[in-house]
């Protein structure tokens, strides 16, 4: 398959996570978009999933790269400070970096 330019925006998520050593994957709207090789509907971010064990190798490797890792509790974000496991109920993060394109990568654990 050609990447076509309305891919945009998960090639440069690709690109973000091109150094990570851990498995990483697209979901949500976007996985689904990306099956279907059409966009279905605009999206505001990427979500992408790891395996949960994986959690803290992710939060050091975005830091190193200018992204502010936070979790959600209660429809509220947080910080996630520094070797903090994240157990269920929290299954998901909020990264941002508004030096980066896209600036906003939601991070589910699996």
């Amino acid at each position: 398959m050609i990447a076509s330019p309305v891919y945009t925006e998960p090639l440069r998520v690709a690109q973000i996570m091109a150094g990570f050593c851990y498995p990483w994957f697209v979901c949500g709207g976007w996985a689904i978009d990306l099956f279907m090789n059409r966009v279905s509907r605009q999206h505001q971010d990427v979500d992408i999933g790891i395996w949960r064990p994986d959690q803290l190798a992710l939060r050091a490797y975005l830091i190193a790269r200018g992204w502010t890792p936070e979790k959600a509790i209660d429809g509220q974000r947080q910080p996630w400070p520094e070797n903090e496991f994240i157990n269920p109920p929290i299954h998901a993060i909020s990264c941002k970096n508004p030096n980066a394109q896209p600036s906003r990568i939601q991070v589910l654990f699996n």
